[in-house]
Parts: structure tokens; sequence; C-alpha cells
């Protein structure tokens, strides 16, 4: 009679009608007190109803009446488990394998404790048997896959991952790890292939959206990072390493007052993230907010300080603002913690170059393994020793440094994805739509209301521009953008940008050239920190090629370039470690920047021709030897007159927070001439590379002998 109750009791249970279940054990144990089988039941039905303690305490009776009740111990194993008593839970599943070695799931549970004890090894133990007993069970492989990750062995857990998708190919969370475990070596492609699977076969995954957001981010696919990070928020609006990620993404889409809310509230959540306090510390030096940035890093330091990543940023962060008094306490505590470290030893080479100490700087760069350094590391100190040995007039070992550290960039992976042919496709384009016909056929451009017309500066990168803007940035009248990315968010209302370029410009609506009007100004108030008065100099060298888009959206706007030499320019890029991009891979040799040369010079001769431009130019050596008669006719061209300040511009160099460009440390020095003609010091490396350019050194009035 007992044993049909009970039947029917578990019959009611697994049916899911446990009120009646409990009422049918209850009366088993009415009869029968020590009915183990009743006991262990009537627990679990309290653990699915929320009653842990009580399923504890009914589930340990059962074992303590039936010490062998194998099923009972799984049971009080998982209550543990759940409660978070992992020794007591540990404990009761090492019972249920003496009693059953066969028992695969116990095993498995097992090991699910010892890896939450931070028992990786011996977790793996537990879930190597759960494999060898049940091989096609997708989940012990998927358990053994994360354990043999959290012990560093990536290859046997992606093996195990793909045994688990071999068996259960739709299975959501294999996808994902293995998605987070190929994004974190680097393999980007295949990692948002199966993030992407993952999310498709269960959207509800946040973690998964987010590292997917990563990928997209890595990738240089800011939007679709965006997207998928705010899905992820949506999912989980408490993941602290979503908004961080959410930020990045903002920051690379040059949004930054969006990204630094981003950042705030990932270590509002998290406020031991130091990841996300680096970064906000970072958005905001971006923003010339350094007492903010500072902050920031400060916060970062606090948590750890002997945190060497931290230091090096904080220390960076010093040094990028021109602050080397700052920078060296930081490097010295770093190199204290890690004497070997590459940046640190880099940022103190760099802070000895200002001081003069160059040999000191070579010594301590050549010392340091820098041929085997990290990827970026290598890049870094290459050009750096390259810089140095031209201040030592040794030009053929900073010739050799540059040869190498350009071939280091070129194949980085991040810079080997870089397709140099997308800008010079888009120069062939302009090139090819420019002509007097096409623009007597372009709708009519409504006129500017509300603000004054921005000024456009531009050239060749190297030609000057940052030294010049420097200068014009003392003016207490004048407010420069420098290279900031105002034309770009114009270039991306265009509609159908970019296939459609430049055709688009052709047929663009009153309302939409005002759209973009507002978007220019929008972001330029945003980096002016929303003070539009006086004049607005735009400055970004290779907004020279969008000249034609620049005059489409504001005919009236002035503009001004810097010409320098054609071979100084090309000599001056091959020389720099610039962030790369489309434009700039075309500068890891001088055949290939004279080539960038010689294509963005004649469509800026062909817009000088076709265009009704109203521009000033301004030659770089006639700057450096003649400053004040230069900057007098340029104040002139503006419409603006000399400011004693101007005369100091070092001095409000040094002031600002960030410079944006990789001169950044040589504008805060007096003007100098040391590098006019430095083509001549490297003829011999030069060769015939720049025999191109002969005509365009001709044509601007440059000696080419």
């Amino acid at each position: 009679m007992a044993k049909d109750v009970l039947a029917e009791a578990v019959a009611l249970h697994e049916a899911g009608n446990l009120k009646k279940a409990e009422r049918l054990y209850r009366s088993v144990l009415k009869s029968n007190p020590r009915n183990s089988v009743a006991l262990n039941l009537l627990g679990v039905l309290n653990y699915q109803a929320g009653r842990h303690s009580k399923a504890i305490e009914l589930i340990g009776k059962a074992v303590s009446i039936s010490p062998d009740y194998a099923f009972a111990h799984f049971n009080l194993g998982n209550v543990y488990k759940y409660r978070g008593k992992l020794g007591e839970a540990e404990a009761a599943f090492r019972r249920v394998v003496a009693l059953n070695p066969g028992d695969a799931g116990a095993h498995g549970n097992l090991g699910a404790v010892l890896q939450e004890q931070g028992r990786h090894e011996d977790a793996r133990g537990a879930f190597d048997k759960a494999v060898a007993l049940q091989p096609a069970n997708p989940e012990a492989h998927f358990n053994l896959a994360n354990v043999l990750l959290a012990l560093g062995e990536e290859e046997r857990a992606i093996g195990a991952f793909q045994k688990a998708l071999e068996i259960r190919p739709d299975y959501a969370e294999a996808h994902g790890n293995l998605g987070t475990l190929l994004l974190g070596q680097g393999e980007y492609e295949q990692a948002l292939a199966s993030l992407g699977r993952a999310v498709e076969l269960k959207p509800d995954l946040a973690e998964a959206h987010a590292n997917l957001g990563f990928v997209h981010n890595e990738l240089g696919n800011f939007e679709a990072a965006l997207n998928t990070f705010e899905a992820a928020i949506g999912l989980n609006p408490d993941l602290a390493e979503a908004h961080n990620n959410r930020g990045s993404a903002l920051k690379s889409l040059h949004k930054f007052r969006d990204a630094t809310a981003a950042f705030r509230r990932a270590v509002a959540l998290r406020p031991d993230f130091a990841e996300a306090h680096i970064n906000l510390g970072n958005t905001l030096f971006q923003q010339e907010d350094l007492d903010g940035a500072l902050a920031a890093l400060d916060a970062a330091l606090a948590l750890d300080p002997d945190n060497v990543d931290t230091i090096r940023t904080v220390a960076g962060l010093w040094e990028r603002a021109n602050r080397p008094d700052a920078a060296r306490p930081i490097i010295e505590q770093g190199l204290r913690l890690a004497p070997e470290d590459h940046e640190l030893n880099l940022l103190a080479a760099k802070c000895e170059r200002r001081d003069g100490s160059v040999p000191q700087a070579i010594a301590r760069l050549e010392k340091i393994e820098h041929v085997d350094a990290p990827g970026r590391s290598a890049i870094n100190i290459a050009y750096e020793l390259g810089r140095l040995h031209d201040q030592q007039d040794d030009y053929a070992t900073a010739f050799d440094y540059l040869t190498q550290a350009n071939k280091r960039s070129q194949h980085y992976p991040p810079h080997a994805e870089v397709d140099k042919n997308q800008f010079l496709d888009m120069i062939d384009a302009l090139d090819a739509a420019l002509s007097k016909d096409w623009i007597d056929g372009w709708s009519e451009t409504p006129k500017l209301s509300g603000r004054q017309a921005p000024i456009f500066f531009f050239g060749f990168p190297r030609s000057g521009t940052t030294l010049i803007e420097q200068v014009l940035a003392s003016h207490p009248s004048i407010k420069t953008l420098d290279e900031q990315p105002a034309v770009d968010e114009m270039l991306g209302l265009l509609p159908g940008f970019p296939e459609s370029y430049p055709d688009a410009l052709a047929g663009l609506t009153a309302e939409q050239i005002d759209r973009i009007r507002a978007r220019y100004f929008e972001t330029a108030d945003e980096f002016l920190k929303g003070d539009p008065s006086g004049l607005l100099i735009d400055k970004m060298p290779l907004n020279i090629v969008h000249v034609v888009m620049m005059w489409r959206i504001f005919p009236q706007a002035k503009m001004i370039l810097a010409l320098r030499h054609p071979f100084d320019v090309c000599l001056s890029c091959f020389m720099q470690n610039f962030e790369i991009g489309p434009a700039m891979a075309n500068f890891f040799t001088l055949e290939d920047a004279a080539k960038l040369y010689a294509k963005v010079m004649t469509l800026w001769q062909k817009y000088n021709a076709v265009l009704p431009l109203d521009v000033h130019v301004v030659k770089y050596e006639n700057f450096v030897t003649d400053f004040e008669t230069e900057t007098a006719a340029l104040l002139k061209f503006l419409g603006s007159e000399w400011d004693e300040s101007m005369a100091d511009y070092t001095t409000h160099a040094k002031s600002r927070t960030r410079i944006a460009t990789v001169s950044y440390d040589q504008v805060v020095q007096p003007i100098y001439q040391s590098a006019q003609s430095r083509w001549k010091r490297y003829r011999d490396e030069i060769g015939t590379s720049f025999d191109s350019l002969k005509p365009f050194a001709e044509s601007f009035g440059y000696d080419d002998s």
C-alpha cells in the first residue's frame, strides 16, 4: 500500500503537481518516518519550491538513515552547491562517486564544485572521468573545455568545445565560449563566426553579445559593435563590461561625451573595474580634461598600486601631455617593479631625449631585448631609435631602424588588415569626377546663416600644419580644431557614403546641406567646449583631398594650404609612427609615400584650377626662417591682427592638455630650422625613390638637386 502511494506521489511530482505530491510524501512518512526515499524526494520538492534549508534537513535525514543511498547524496550535493556551501557539496558528490564510480553526472557535478573553488586541476580530473564515462554527452565536453581554458590549455579547450559542438551543433553556450576563447587569441574572424552563431541560437546571451561587440570593435566595425553592445545592455543593464566596451566603440566613433558617460556607468556598476577607469581617463584626456583624466587614472592605481599596465598608462599620459617632469617619477616607479618593461623603457628614453641625453636614451633602448618585444612595442622602439640616431647625425643607422620599424608595422596583424588602396581609390574617384561641367550641374547651395564659415587648414602630412596651428591657436580671437573629426562627420552624412562619393555632392538638397552643416558645428562645438566665438580654424592635413566637399558645403570658406619640400615631407612621413588607417598605410615605404604625394598634390592642383577657392599658401621653410612676416601675411588673409601672445606660442602649446599629432613634443619647442632639407642627409638611402616628385618640387619652387 505504501509503495503504491509513493509511486503515485512520484508520478504527481514528475507531472509538476507539487502540492498533491507533497501531501502524499507526508502521508508515506506519517506511516514510516524513516522512509529514506520519501524523505529524499520530499527534500527535492522543497528545493524546487525554494525552501532550501528544509530540503537540506530532509535529504540529510535520508542519507543518515541510508548512508549508501547515492541518489540522495547526489541531490544533497546539488542543494549545497546552489546554497554556495561548496565544501559540503564536494563531500556529497565524492560520496556518490565512491558508491557509484560509473555515475558520469556525479563526476561532472564534482568537477563543477571543484572549479568554483578554483581547484582547476582537481576539476579537470573529475571532468575527464565524466567524458570517459559518457563520451556522447556534449555538456561533459563543454565542462572539460571550460576548465582547460582556466588552466591555460587553450588548444585542448578548443578541441573540447569543438567536440561538444560536433555532438550538439546548436549548443549556444559552447559557440559563445569558443568564440570568447578565439577572441582572446586574436582570431577575430573565427570569433565573429562563433559568437554570431551563439546569439543567433540564443538571443538572450548577454555576455555573448558583449563579446561579439568587442570583436566588431577590434575589426573596426564600430557601428555594428555599438549596436551589439546596446543589445547586451538591453539584456543585462548591469553588465559593466558591456558599458565599458560600448564606451570604446563610441570613442572610436569620436563620440567622446557619450563614451565618457558609458565609462562612468561601467565604474559605477563596478567600482573595482580598473580597465574602465583607465578608459575613462584616456577619453577625458582626449577631451583635454587633464584633471578628470588623472583622477580616473589615480582611481585605477588605487585599486592596484603595483599594476604595471596602469602605471604605464599614467606615465604615457603625462609624457603625451608634454609633462615629462610628471612622467619621470611614475616611470621610475614602474621600472622598479618591471625593469625590463619595453614601454616603460621607451617612455624613459623619450624623457631622456627631451633632456638632451640622446646617447643615454639609445643605450637604454639598445640594451633591452627590443627585437623580440611584443609586436607593438618592437615597432615603437624601432621608430624611437631611428629618431634618436637621426639626432646624433647617424643617418645610415637611423634609416636602418626606420626601415625595420616600417616593415614591422606593415606586417603587424591589425595593420596588415588595412587596405591602403582604399584611400588611393577614393582620390582616383575624386580626380575622375572633378570637372567644370560637373560642378556647373550641381544643385544650388543655400546661404549659411547663424554661424561664420570655418577656415579649413590642410596640407600633405608633415608640412608644418601643427606648428602653424599652434601659433594661430595662441591668438585670443582664434579657435582651432586640432585634427578632430568634424569633416569626417560631414562625409558620413552624405547619402550613400562612401560608395556614392563624390557623385552624391552634385544632387544635395538645401535640407541635406543644412543638416551636414549642423552636424559639422555640433562636432566642432563639442571639442571647443561649446564656445563658438572667434575665428574657427579646422586643421587636418589630409582634408586636402576633400576640398571639393568642403567647398560644396561651405563655398565661402577660406582655406590655408601648408607646403613643404616634397622630398622632406615624404621622408618625414616614412619616419613617423602614425596610427595606421587606409591613408597612413601608404607611408611604410618611400616609394609608396611618393606615390601618395603625387596623387594628393595632383588632385590639389586640379582643385585649384577648377574651383574658385579663397586660399592662402604658407611655405614651412619661409615660416620658420621669417616667422613674423609669414604670420603677418597669414593674419591679414584671415582678417585678424597680430597679438603679442603669438610671439610666445610655445607657452600656449605647453598649456594644452593634448596636441593631437605625432609632432606633439616638437611644437612646444622654439622654432627650429634643423628639419629643413633633411632629405639631403639621406640622399644615399633615398636613391631614386623620389624621382617622381621632381616635377612637384619644381612646380612649388623647390630645389631637387
